[in-house]
Order: C-alpha cells, then sequence, then structure tokens
C-alpha cells in the first residue's frame, strides 16, 4: 500500500519512567476538513482513513513496508471529526495493544481514500491558529519527522512542519498478583485399521454418525440451511459442526447462528444444491499430524463432548481429501519430557513462577494431584519424574472428567500457570508482565521403552529402546581372547540396563551382521542402583563374557564321560529330547566349575554322541571325566562363552556348530529397560576392550 503520510516518533523512556516496552493504546488525529459523502474526487461513497505504526530504520527513516501486526485500522468517514481550530480530535484505538520499544522511533502511516482529506500539521512560519504569532515549527526531537509522498512513490521529508497528533500509551495500577493458566487444545490421538485416501493436514474431519431427525435445504447462493422437521435450539449447535449430505457430496460447516427451530446460518456456503438433504451432528476435529506406517492420526480442535464424542469402530472421513479410516483405538498422549517455549515478559519490579501439572493413571481413573504441581524453567528440557504424565484424548478427557483440572469452563488433563507477583512500586506504571498468546508452545517428548529384552540375541528382539556400536575390527593377525565393557550410566530402581556383544572370528566364513548377540553378565556394581531423586546419580558398571550360554532345561537321568571318547553313556532315552546340532553342556551337579560344552552329533536311547570329544584326561580335566554327570541343553546355541578349560579363551559355535576360539571383529549393544517410560536408564559413556593373555 502506498501511503500519503508518514509521521514519525519516539515514546520517551523518561516520561514512561524507565519503561523499555509500552503499549500502544492508540493515535490521536486531528483533521481540518474531509470531502463530501458521495459525489467525491474517489467515487467512494463515505471514504475513510487507513492508518498504521511501521518501524523506523536505523537512520531514521520509516519503512512502511514492514507494518507491525495488529497496528493497521480503518477510520470509518462518520467517526473523522474535523475542526477549523484544530480542537477536535479523532481517536483511533488499537483491537490490542501494539507494543513498542522506548526511545526507538516508529511511524504512524496514513492512507487517505479520498484526496480531499486535510489533516492538521504545524508549519513553520505559518501563523499560530487565532493569532498572529508565527509558529516556530517542529520543537521536540521526540516528535520525529513528517515524511510525504511524492510523484514518484518516494518520500521526503518535510523538516519545517510535523503532524498535530499524539500516542495514546497504557498505564496501569497494580492490584494484587496476577496468575494465566494454560491449558492443552483439544487433541484426538488415534489409531486406526484400514484406510482409504490419504488425509490432509488442516482438514476438517468428522466421525460418522446417525443422521438428525428432519432434513435441510442447502443452496450454494446462501449461508442459510431451511431446516424441515427438524429442532435446531442454540445451545446445542451454536459454534458447532453440521455436517451436510445429498447422499454423495458432504459439507462440514459450523453454525454461527440459530434463529429458531428450522432455521440456521453457516460460516460458508454449501458446495451443492439440495431441497431435503440429511444432516448430522457428529464431533469434527482438524488433521494435525498423519504417521501411515504407524497407523496414527491426531486431531486437534475436537469437538467432542460428554454426549457427543469419537470412539473406536467407528469411520472418519476428510471434507477435503475425502479420506476415510476406521478407528481402532484412541489413546493418551504419554508426556516424560517436555520443552516449554512460553513468551513471558517480566519488567523490572515484577516476578514470575511458572508450574505445571499433567494427569497420570491412579487405577481406573486419570487424575490432576495439585499437590504435585511443580515448577518449570522456560526453554528448558523439563523431566516430568513424580508420575507417568498424560495428554488425554479429549474424547477421553469428556468421559471420565471429574479427577481432571477444573479451574477452567472445561475439565483437562494438563495445565501451565504463569504467577506474576510486584517487588516494587504498584502505581506509575507503564508496562506489566505478559504471556503472548501468539507465543506458546510446549513440544512434548515420550521415553519409547519397555521392560521386555525377549530375542534380544537375535537382530529383532523385543527391546523398544536400544544402542548399537559401529563394528570394530583389530589389525590383521591380532585376535583377542576376552572383551571387557565399561558403562558409567544412570540406572535408577525400576530400570535395567542389559549389554550384548556381537563378535567374530575371521577365520569364520559365516557373515559378521548373521551372528547372534552374548549377552554379556555384569561385574562391578551389578546390583548397584541410582538414585531416583538425583538424576546426576551417575554409577560404573563392567560386564564380561559368560562362562555358557543359557540353559533352556535340564535332561533327565545322568551321564557317564570318558576321555577322550565322543560318546556319553546315559541312564535316560534321551533320543525325544535332544536332537543333532543341540549345543549342551556337561557337568557335575555339585561343583559348578566342572563342566564342558559340546555340540550333539547324534543320540541313541541309551548314549549321547558328540560332535567334538570329551577331554583328555589329565589335571583340571579330571573333575568332568566319570559318571553322575548331568546334561543340560544351551539356548541360544551360537552366543560366545569363555571356556574355563582353556584359561577363560573365548568360544563361539558357527551356525554349522563349527567352533571358534578368539575373536578379531566385535559390535556391542545397550538394551535399555524400565517398567515406566517416566523413570528411564541413560548412559553417558560406554568403553568396551578386546583382552589377550
Amino acid at each position: 500500500m502506498l501511503f500519503d503520510y508518514i509521521q514519525t516518533f519516539a515514546v520517551d523512556r523518561v516520561q514512561t519512567n524507565n519503561a523499555g516496552t509500552v503499549g500502544l493504546r492508540g493515535i490521536s488525529l486531528y483533521f481540518k476538513s474531509k470531502p463530501a459523502m458521495t459525489g467525491n474526487r474517489s467515487g467512494i461513497t463515505s471514504p475513510g482513513v487507513t492508518i498504521g505504526i511501521c518501524p523506523c530504520l536505523a537512520n531514521g527513516d520509516p519503512d512502511p513496508t514492514n507494518i507491525i501486526a495488529g497496528s493497521m485500522m480503518n477510520i470509518n468517514y462518520t467517526d473523522i471529526t474535523t475542526s477549523s481550530l484544530a480542537q477536535h480530535v479523532t481517536n483511533v484505538v488499537f483491537p490490542s495493544l501494539v507494543f513498542l520499544q522506548t526511545g526507538k522511533y516508529y511511524g504512524i502511516v496514513i492512507k487517505y481514500q479520498d484526496p480531499d482529506f486535510t489533516i492538521w500539521t504545524s508549519v513553520q512560519g505559518d501563523k499560530l491558529v487565532g493569532t498572529n504569532t508565527p509558529s516556530p515549527g517542529p520543537s521536540s526531537t521526540g516528535d520525529g519527522f513528517l515524511f510525504e509522498k511524492t510523484n514518484t512513490d518516494t518520500f521526503r521529508k518535510l523538516s519545517t512542519q510535523d503532524l498535530k497528533f499524539e500516542v495514546i500509551i497504557a498505564k496501569y495500577t497494580l492490584s494484587g498478583n496476577s496468575t494465566i493458566t494454560l491449558v492443552p487444545k483439544n487433541y484426538e490421538f488415534m489409531y486406526y485399521t484400514t484406510r482409504s485416501g490419504t488425509f490432509i493436514g488442516g482438514e476438517l474431519v468428522y466421525q460418522d454418525t446417525a443422521n438428525s431427525t428432519g432434513t435441510v435445504r442447502s443452496n450454494t447462493a446462501s449461508f442459510s440451511l431451511i431446516g424441515s422437521g427438524t429442532t435446531f435450539t442454540a445451545a446445542s449447535l451454536v459454534n458447532n459442526y453440521i455436517v451436510i449430505t445429498n447422499g454423495t457430496d458432504f459439507d462440514i460447516r459450523k453454525v454461527l447462528e440459530v434463529t429458531n427451530s428450522t432455521l440456521l446460518f453457516i460460516d460458508n456456503k454449501p458446495t451443492f444444491n439440495a431441497a431435503s438433504a440429511a444432516y448430522k451432528i457428529p464431533p469434527v476435529g482438524k488433521v494435525y499430524q498423519t504417521s501411515y506406517p504407524q497407523y496414527f492420526i491426531c486431531l486437534v480442535d475436537s469437538t467432542s463432548n460428554s454426549t457427543i464424542k469419537f470412539a473406536t469402530g467407528n469411520n472418519i472421513y476428510g471434507e477435503l481429501s475425502n479420506a476415510s479410516a476406521n478407528i481402532s483405538s484412541i489413546f493418551d498422549y504419554s508426556v516424560d519430557q517436555f520443552n516449554p517455549e512460553i513468551s513471558v515478559t517480566t519488567p523490572a519490579n515484577f516476578s514470575s513462577n511458572i508450574k505445571y501439572a499433567f494427569s497420570y493413571l491412579s487405577g481406573a481413573n486419570y487424575i490432576v494431584n495439585n499437590s504435585l504441581i511443580d515448577t518449570l524453567r522456560n526453554d528448558d528440557i523439563i523431566e516430568i519424574e513424580k508420575y507417568d504424565g498424560f495428554i488425554m484424548s479429549r474424547s477421553n478427557e469428556v468421559t471420565n472428567p471429574d479427577y481432571l483440572y477444573s479451574n477452567t469452563t472445561i475439565k483437562k488433563s494438563g495445565y501451565i500457570t504463569v504467577e506474576f507477583s510486584s517487588t516494587g512500586s504498584n502505581t506509575n506504571l507503564f508496562e506489566t508482565p505478559k504471556v503472548d498468546s501468539t507465543k506458546i508452545d510446549i513440544f512434548a517428548f515420550q521415553n519409547k521403552i519397555n521392560n521386555s529384552a525377549i530375542n534380544e540375541h537375535t537382530n529383532s528382539g523385543n527391546a523398544i529402546s536400544r544402542w548399537i556400536s559401529k563394528k570394530v575390527s583389530f589389525a590383521t593377525d591380532r585376535l583377542a581372547e576376552d572383551l571387557k565393557v565399561y558403562l558409567t550410566a544412570y540406572k535408577p530402581a525400576g530400570t535395567d540396563l542389559k549389554i550384548y556383544a556381537k563378535i567374530h572370528n575371521s577365520k569364520d566364513n559365516q557373515p559378521f551382521d548373521d551372528k547372534q548377540w552374548t549377552l554379556l553378565n555384569a561385574e562391578l556394581n551389578a546390583g548397584k542402583y541410582s538414585s531416583s531423586s538425583n538424576t546426576n546419580d551417575y554409577i560404573d558398571i563392567s560386564f564380561g563374557i559368560p562362562q555358557y550360554p543359557l540353559s533352556n532345561n535340564t535332561l533327565s537321568g545322568f551321564c557317564t564321560v570318558t576321555a577322550d571318547s565322543n560318546t556319553l553313556s546315559t541312564t535316560s532315552d534321551l533320543s525325544s529330547s535332544i536332537a543333532a546340532n543341540s549345543l549342551i553342556k556337561i557337568y557335575n551337579p555339585g561343583v559348578s566349575l566342572n563342566y564342558f560344552i559340546r555340540p550333539v552329533s547324534s543320540v541313541t536311547s541309551s548314549t549321547v554322541v558328540l560332535a567334538n570329544p570329551a577331554p583328555s584326561a589329565g589335571g583340571a580335566n579330571n573333575n568332568v571325566i566319570g559318571s553322575g554327570f548331568k546334561i543340560d541343553v544351551l539356548n541360544p546355541k551360537h552366543t560366545a562363552f569363555n571356556n574355563y578349560l582353556t584359561d577363560n579363551v573365548v568360544r563361539y559355535y558357527s551356525s554349522s556348530m563349527v567352533q571358534y576360539d578368539n575373536f578379531d571383529t566385535f559390535s556391542i549393544k545397550i538394551v535399555m529397560l524400565s517398567n515406566s517410560t517416566f523413570i528411564v536408564p541413560r548412559v553417558q559413556d560406554i568403553r568396551a576392550i578386546g583382552v589377550s593373555a
């Protein structure tokens, strides 16, 4: 927009009690004359004047291309007061405060809708109104300068004249403390099963429900819906959505006004004509986020209430995309951490305190416990450590609202309060604390963690939270006989850290990636836990390769071991309990270190034939030769163990049950477990060392 005049000004910091920022409430202007209401030069009936506020550049010149948000106003023709003596004022009041920095120049931009508007200015040398005294012209540097548009659509500075104007600055008197409460929007968190089409971000989505009684007449040229056999009521319809359909097309429209039981007005005209369209009043929301791989959709601004709400098993439809999906579940969003970004201004002589509370599950109900409200640090990651916090789907909030936060017109599953208090004088205040409603964001995080490590010896275990290191390879012909892992970690009660290692000998033709993960034994500080109240209580834990793989089951009877023999004599028939290529542990049930491990070649009713012979007699091997030994079947059978008969040199069996001692390549996996999502373990650092004798 090309403006006719721009008057620059600055708010004096001293006159506003040294305030850094002030709220501009309005502008007072003085008009000398205005054009006729009709038959004027512009041809516009009742032309008006547009004004706004713009910032100034570093050299003091105005920047009319950058109008401050909320400051553009149109002054109606009838509101413009004229005066031949510059006595009558035309006040322009902004709908909300326009915040300006003191001591910094801004410009009042003015655009006439008709060229015959004239406005009072102070011109150096002109006689003052009602006198013969010449005007000294602009005298206050704080008034800035008047800029006039030229024929080339640029502005020239008029150094000898100023507008007659006043700026209206808000001034406050404090009365007690003040609290602002923020609550989550009305979200719906859904999983779905079948889906057709692709939902569009921001489009309206409704849940299919039964048609309401009666029909409506829709017209593409009208904002009204005329009912037949209807019972429209303002209480149930105003500001809610109505869905109208002719059986093929449908529109979702917001109801703005209900005139009577058969007439209402909507926010947008229908897209189809129908003399008798069906209609329904379903729950509606806007598409906020989708994740099609996870069968997830999140809606915002849900209209769910205690009687009309989203529910499992129903279909939802997108207005623009015509996409549809069937709701499989409506869940509540777990919040374990969140980052509040709330624009809070706390000037001198004030203090602010921000607190929060979310709902948590207690028995069968979600509860917001005001006694658990906690202080937060703005623009910082906040961990919810006292409970497992949730932001509930709106459809769940309205189902069981009795225990939720109730200091609002609608009960909510969480809130943040911003408390302001005065620490100085309560008078002559030109700035007050404030929360910018356009700059309020809460970024919530979930800890993806569970308490199951089933099948983590494979590449597809049950754990949700895991970390895997890069593959580490030693130099050529450099082999390790053992592996030690050291962690510095935070491990509070209710959590666990399981460390796995994948090892490989380069002589083994099976690829490294196909190897199984070996669960390491915790050694140093194995049973020690961190303090749950001090997240910096890190402890050192060490891990090593176990003595043998896990025992899957113990076989019946006993066996006799003969030195250097592949055959074990058994007292029970094990032919149905064990098979070729099984990995077994033969051991003395009374002495835990008297054992050896071998793969099975074959089994009969009275023998087990080993793929490799039993140890030779002599020395420590005598402890694993004789009768009365038990047999355990080991599983998983391709994990590593320290073979104590070879001075604890690590051994593993390949997929073809070939044994390999030593390794020259390894990788580490950390599996993090917890029985809750809000108390989780953390690893500060990890060190792994390949050990050789």
